[in-house]
């Protein structure tokens, strides 16, 4: 059983907090005793069986959990934290990492995933459709997409809707609005919000509750239904994990993940032949690593403009050299076709 407080902690936080419980009662430390000998055993333990790419992750869920559990001062002091901050630079120098981009969600994979989830019978099939055309066709983070509540969803044409969240990664705190248009499609986001409506009316009776609602399942196989917990939102594990069972079960190239969803938003809008600088408005990105996702290689055989694969490739290349206070990656360079070469 967890300790009191605990259900405060966003998900991120709890399961990193109860890695760290176990670890140390495993190893019977204690961390109150000694937290810099802790939190550096661990984090050098984090470093090998997982990678040194999100150490500084860790180290600051751990110290929000304590800070929300009401134990800050007790958990870290800020000299403990200026000497961990030292050794989480020297395990990322010890074993440096390659990053790890999700491949882009093409729009292939979307049509194929529509035609083998069934929104109209599973209500599990409906949130996963659901929540993969939210974020796809607005470039929103996964969990992000899982902060909608029904309160914030406005209706301002027939064929247009505003959805307003508490806040993004990149908002600072203050609120977003995202707007969805009916594109036409059976499954766009619209038309899926009111089959939801229509079929789950309950759920958006009482303007707190989430959209993106988990569930359980009961019965039997053969004839079991969804339970459904509207006080809840689902999580981006549970959508982690619909996206490698359907890349699995329709033999995509590569294990999509939730923000391939983002990425393949910004390589759609590269195709379609929209601008640099608009697609960072559009994605609201607040840097250039939007331009992380522009340089995979499906582009090299479907790219319109070789004036826009020259600005990927020089902003690549000016990104890379940037090391400092930037993520560090090699630039990879395209190969321009022989008809595109200007």
């Amino acid at each position: 059983m967890d300790p009191k407080g605990w259900d405060n902690l966003s998900e991120y936080e709890y399961r990193q907090r109860r890695a760290y419980r176990l670890f140390l009662q495993e190893r019977n430390i204690d961390h109150y005793h000694d937290p810099c000998f802790a939190l550096k055993v661990y984090l050098g333990y984090y470093c090998v069986m997982h990678s040194s790419a999100s150490l500084n992750a860790v180290l600051n869920s751990l110290i929000r959990g304590a800070s929300i559990l009401g134990e800050a001062e007790q958990f870290i002091s800020n000299g403990v934290r200026l000497v961990v901050k030292r050794h989480i630079r020297a395990l990322e120098l010890a074993h440096p990492h390659s990053p790890r981009r999700a491949p882009p969600m093409q729009y292939d994979h979307l049509i194929l995933i529509e035609r083998r989830l069934k929104p109209l019978v599973s209500f599990a099939d409906l949130m996963a459709l659901l929540l993969i055309r939210a974020c796809f066709e607005n470039g929103i983070r996964a969990g992000e997409a899982l902060r909608m509540r029904i309160g914030g969803i406005k209706v301002l044409s027939g064929t247009r809707i505003e959805v307003k969240i508490s806040h993004s990664k990149t908002s600072q705190g203050r609120p977003v609005i995202y707007h969805y248009h009916d594109t036409g499609e059976e499954y766009c986001f619209i038309r899926l919000l009111q089959i939801y409506q229509h079929l789950y009316h309950e759920v958006w009776l009482i303007s707190e509750n989430y959209l993106f609602v988990s569930y359980s399942l009961v019965g039997s196989s053969s004839r079991s239904r969804s339970i459904l917990d509207a006080s809840k939102p689902l999580t981006t594990s549970w959508l982690s994990n619909v996206l490698k069972e359907l890349s699995l079960e329709l033999d995509f190239c590569d294990i999509l993940r939730c923000h391939s969803l983002r990425s393949g938003f910004a390589c759609a809008l590269l195709l379609a032949g929209i601008s640099l600088p608009e697609i960072q408005k559009l994605g609201r990105w607040s840097s250039d690593t939007y331009l992380i996702y522009l340089r995979d290689s499906l582009f090299v055989s479907h790219m319109r403009d070789p004036l826009i694969q020259k600005m990927v490739e020089v902003g690549i290349g000016v990104r890379s050299e940037n090391h400092g206070g930037g993520m560090r990656f090699s630039a990879k360079k395209w190969e321009v076709p022989e008809e595109l070469s200007l």
